[in-house]
């Protein structure tokens, strides 16, 4: 049992574990200190039930010697209802590719032909090769991949654009402020496919100190108005899911980069 003073704000205090309550027996990645997690693992978080209330070992504390895992405080994201909400209202957001530098296989051409031998006799104006001899090598490419389809939706960023109108409109009527930290993320305890992996995050358990989180009242408020009818809870993240030394998080100042 873990008995510390709490670092968390008392807006998020009812979503903690009593300091009575014994710390569940979990396996990786929610155990403690587990870091290089199996790939099974990984597929077995899966079946791990998202937690009611934040167990406290995911608690990150002031001078720890370890980082925990980021949890998401949220339901899981209505995606239908908000993909049809943002097309309803001009937010749908489309894929970009993002990296200029990356070929994809319309963007081939004659300059980027394999390197052969006939090629390089072709720019050697004919000259002979002393390694004509040796193995055929071939000259580094961009990677191809495939192009993306020129309506591919990121459902991500454009359920990410209905929930903040919702959520505007919301704070506007209600006066209530609006919840910088809500986000649309992914979790790894989900038992379906990657739509029912998506969250709607109100916030980590890295924001517990932050004194402008959504009070309960506001919390319920912000799932009723997305239609969300279940409560809230608390699961790992599908990305940052393990546990990290804390000489992993040692920051630098520039100039004593130069000093």
């Amino acid at each position: 049992m873990i008995a510390i003073p709490l670092p968390v704000v008392p807006a998020a205090r009812s979503t903690i574990a009593p300091a009575k309550e014994p710390q569940p027996d979990l396996p990786p990645p929610f155990k403690p200190r587990s870091v290089n997690v199996a790939r099974q693992d990984l597929l077995a978080a899966r079946n791990i039930d998202p937690f009611v209330l934040l167990p406290r070992i995911f608690i990150p504390i002031p001078r720890g010697l370890w980082r925990p895992p980021v949890m998401h405080y949220g339901w899981p994201a209505p995606t239908s209802m908000l993909l049809s909400y943002a097309e309803e209202h001009g937010l749908v957001l489309k894929m970009s590719r993002r990296n200029p530098n990356i070929c994809t296989a319309d963007d081939s051409s004659d300059e980027d032909e394999p390197f052969t031998e006939d090629n390089d006799a072709e720019d050697s104006d004919g000259a002979e090769s002393s390694c004509s001899s040796g193995p055929t090598t071939s000259r580094t490419r961009k990677p191809i991949i495939a192009r993306l389809p020129k309506n591919c939706v990121d459902e991500s960023s454009t359920m990410m654009a209905a929930v903040k109108r919702i959520l505007s409109i919301l704070t506007k009527e209600t006066g209530m402020r609006y919840p910088e930290s809500v986000q649309v993320d992914v979790t790894l305890q989900h038992r379906g496919g990657p739509s029912e992996a998506r969250i709607i995050s109100v916030y980590t358990n890295y924001h517990l100190l932050q004194t402008d989180l959504p009070s309960p009242e506001d919390i319920q408020t912000i799932g009723k108005t997305l239609g969300l009818t279940t409560p809230p809870m608390w699961c790992m993240d599908q990305m940052e899911y393990e546990w990290r030394p804390v000489s992993c998080y040692v920051v630098f100042l520039v100039s004593d980069l130069y000093s």
